[in-house]
């Protein structure tokens, strides 16, 4: 389905008066959509992949464990950050879990140990605020190569006749449909009501 019949579909789905006279709001609509459950993550993988992206990073030694989102070169804006990982080559070190995923600390951890001291086992972590990653303990990342896996947001220029199934699954698409014809209902019963 190209993003044309997808508006289409969305504008007879919404209220068939409005196939003929709304298409903006229709496409608007769909980028709405596809933005708002791309980040909110109830997918799998292969259900959005031509939005998951892998990027990679190599710590400097005098990064101090800190890169931030321009450091894994990301061209198209990031909506999530959703795994950050060690290559499949990465050997732990002593006493370090085998786990190749770098674990995620929460604000909570934060709040209880204080960023700086931000170290309760020996497993690394990292924290993110805002574009900027901080792995800790902060001395263990010189020369430690990373990846982050990231979903980006769709492309608001893209051509009516791009197809979305080259982009995700057609049940995420179905779904993306659904949600934007539910924004311009209540769109419509708001303006109306």
């Amino acid at each position: 389905m190209t993003i044309a019949e997808a508006i289409q579909e969305i504008l007879t789905k919404a209220d068939e008066s409005f196939v003929d006279t709304a298409e903006e709001r229709g496409r608007q609509h769909l980028y709405a959509a596809m933005t708002h459950m791309l980040r909110q993550g109830n997918y799998e993988d292969t259900d959005a992949f031509g939005f998951i992206h892998q990027r990679e990073h190599t710590f400097a030694a005098v990064d101090d464990g800190i890169c931030t989102l321009a450091d894994f070169e990301v061209n198209d804006e990031v909506l999530v950050v959703k795994h950050i990982y060690y290559p499949p080559e990465y050997e732990p070190v002593a006493g370090e879990s085998p786990n190749t995923f770098i674990t995620r600390a929460s604000e909570q951890q934060i709040k209880k140990w204080g960023i700086g001291n931000l170290r309760p086992r020996y497993d690394k972590v990292f924290y993110q605020k805002g574009n900027n990653f901080y792995f800790y303990p902060s001395d263990q990342w010189d020369n430690v190569k990373i990846y982050a896996e990231v979903v980006v947001a769709p492309d608001p220029d893209w051509a009516d006749t791009v197809e979305l199934t080259d982009h995700m699954t057609s049940a995420f698409q179905n779904n993306v449909i659904e949600a934007a014809a539910q924004l311009f209902r209540q769109e419509v019963f708001i303006h109306e009501g």
